[in-house]
C-alpha cells in the first residue's frame, strides 16, 4: 500500500464527506418545500456519518474488525462499510420500488427487493470472512439474490420511465444508468480486493468503494430529487397542452381555469375547446347545444332527471368512440359500485373496475393496448392524489373526475355539474 494510495483515499473520503453534508442541507430544504422525498435526505444522512467515522477512526473496532481464522490467518473486515450497506441500500430500494408515484407505499416489489438485496450483503459478509468453499458458495448465493435485485429493478425502470412525464424520462435513464453501473462495482471490488483475490490494497479498495457510493447513493439521489421536482411540477407549472388537472381556477398556473386544464384536446374525447365549454355550459341547465350531440338535453331535464341527465351529458361528448367508462374505488368498491350500478343499469353504459391504483393502472394499459381505452375515469374515495392524477390524464388521455370520501368532489370538469351528479347518489 502507498502513501499516494493512502492520500487519494482520504481525499476521497473527504469529498464525499463534504458532499453528503451539502446535499443534506439542500434536501432539507426541499423537504420543506415539499419537493423531495425523505429517502435521499436519510441516505445522506447516513453517508456523512459513515465517511466521518473512516476519517477519524477507520482502522479501530468496531469500524474495522481483526478476526483470526482456524487456519491461523488474519481476516480485516471493513464492518462500517457493511453496515453502511444494511441501512441504506434498502431506502435506495425503497425509494425505486416507488419511483413514479403511482403504486401503494409498500407492495410485493418492494419486499422482493428488500429480500433479495438483504440476502446480497449478508451472504457478502459471511463470504469474506470465509476461506475456501464457504467464500465461494456464500458468494455465489449472494451473486443469485443480486441478479434478483438487478432483474426487480430492471422492470421497475421500464416501468417508470413508460409512466413519467416526458420531461422526466431522461433523468429515469440517466438513474437507471447510474444504478446499475455503480451496483456492479461492488461485487468486482470484492473479487479484486482483500477480501477477495487481494489484487489491489485496502487503500485502493477503499478508493474504489467510495467513488461507487459517490456514483449509487449521492449522484443517485440527486438524479431522484430531480425526477420527484418534475413529477411535482405536473401540478404547478404545465399547461393546457399538456392535459393535466387542477381542481379550480384557484389552482391553475397562468390563469387557466380548472376545466381547461381537464384535457379538453385528449383523443379519447374527440372534441376541442368549444366542445367541452358547450357541455359544461348545457350541464348548468343552459344547453346551448354540442354540434348535436346535446340538443336532447336542456336545464329542464337536468333539473328532474339529475344523475341520468349528467350521465348523459358527460358521455355524449364521446359519442364518436364507444362509450366505455373506468371507476377505480379502493374501499371495497362501495361508493364505486353505487356509480357502476347507475351507469350499467339506468343508462347502459359499459363499465371497467378498478379496486386499486395498480389495477387502475394496468387496467388502463390493457384497454388502450386493445384500442378501447375509456372516455372517463371516475376515482372514488380519494384514491389519487393530485400528482397522480395528473400523470394518468397526461400518459392515457382520459379525463379523470374524482370524489373524496362520501362522494364529495376533489377533482373535476365542473363544479355544478359534480353538484347535480353528487345530488342524486
Amino acid at each position: 500500500m502507498s502513501q499516494i494510495e493512502e492520500d487519494c483515499a482520504l481525499a476521497l473520503q473527504w469529498l464525499t464527506a463534504l458532499m453528503s453534508i451539502g446535499l443534506f442541507i439542500w434536501y432539507g430544504w426541499q423537504v420543506y418545500k415539499k419537493q423531495c422525498g425523505w429517502e435521499v435526505i436519510y441516505i445522506c444522512i447516513l453517508e456523512s456519518f459513515k465517511y466521518a467515522f473512516e476519517i477519524a477512526a477507520e482502522s479501530q473496532t468496531p469500524f474495522t474488525i481483526y478476526l483470526t481464522r482456524w487456519d491461523g490467518k488474519d481476516v480485516t473486515i471493513a464492518w462500517i462499510r457493511y453496515a453502511e450497506w444494511l441501512t441504506t441500500c434498502p431506502v435506495i430500494l425503497i425509494a425505486l420500488s416507488n419511483l413514479t408515484g403511482l403504486k401503494d407505499d409498500y407492495n410485493w416489489r418492494t419486499m422482493k427487493l428488500l429480500a433479495s438485496d438483504q440476502g446480497t450483503i449478508i451472504c457478502g459478509v459471511t463470504a469474506a470472512m470465509g476461506h475456501g468453499w464457504v467464500k465461494v458458495v456464500f458468494f455465489g448465493v449472494g451473486f443469485v439474490y443480486g441478479l434478483t435485485t438487478w432483474y426487480t429493478a430492471c422492470a421497475v425502470y421500464i416501468e417508470s420511465y413508460q409512466n413519467v412525464p416526458n420531461v422526466a424520462k431522461p433523468t429515469v435513464r440517466y438513474m437507471a444508468i447510474m444504478f446499475f453501473v455503480s451496483w456492479a462495482m461492488f461485487p468486482l471490488l470484492f473479487l479484486m480486493g482483500p477480501e477477495g483475490f487481494g489484487h489491489i490494497s485496502n487503500a485502493g479498495s477503499t478508493i474504489g468503494h467510495t467513488f461507487a457510493d459517490l456514483l449509487s447513493k449521492n449522484l443517485w439521489g440527486i438524479y431522484a430529487w430531480f425526477v420527484d421536482g418534475k413529477l411535482v411540477d405536473t401540478r404547478t407549472g404545465m399547461d393546457v397542452d399538456d392535459k393535466f388537472i387542477y381542481g379550480d381556477a384557484s389552482n391553475a398556473p397562468n390563469g387557466h381555469s380548472g376545466m381547461m386544464s381537464m384535457g379538453m384536446k385528449s383523443p379519447s374525447m374527440g372534441m376541442g375547446d368549444m366542445g367541452m365549454n358547450g357541455g359544461m355550459n348545457g350541464m348548468n341547465g343552459g344547453m346551448n347545444g354540442m354540434n348535436g350531440g346535446m340538443n336532447g338535453m336542456n336545464g329542464g331535464m337536468l333539473a328532474m332527471n339529475g344523475m341520468n341527465g349528467g350521465m348523459n351529458g358527460m358521455m355524449s361528448m364521446g359519442a364518436a368512440k364507444q362509450e366505455i367508462i373506468l371507476i377505480a374505488d379502493h374501499n371495497y368498491f362501495s361508493a364505486g359500485g353505487i356509480l357502476a350500478n347507475k351507469l350499467q343499469s339506468e343508462m347502459g353504459k359499459k363499465v371497467l373496475k378498478a379496486m386499486s391504483k395498480e389495477e387502475l393502472i394496468s387496467v388502463l394499459q390493457s384497454s388502450t393496448v386493445s384500442g378501447q381505452p375509456p372516455s372517463l375515469i371516475m376515482v372514488c374515495d380519494g384514491l389519487l392524489s393530485q400528482m397522480e392524477a395528473n400523470m394518468l390524464i397526461q400518459n392515457f388521455k382520459a379525463p379523470i373526475v374524482q370524489f373524496g370520501n362520501g362522494l364529495v368532489p376533489e377533482i373535476s370538469i365542473g363544479a355544478e355539474y359534480i353538484q347535480n351528479v353528487c345530488s342524486t347518489l
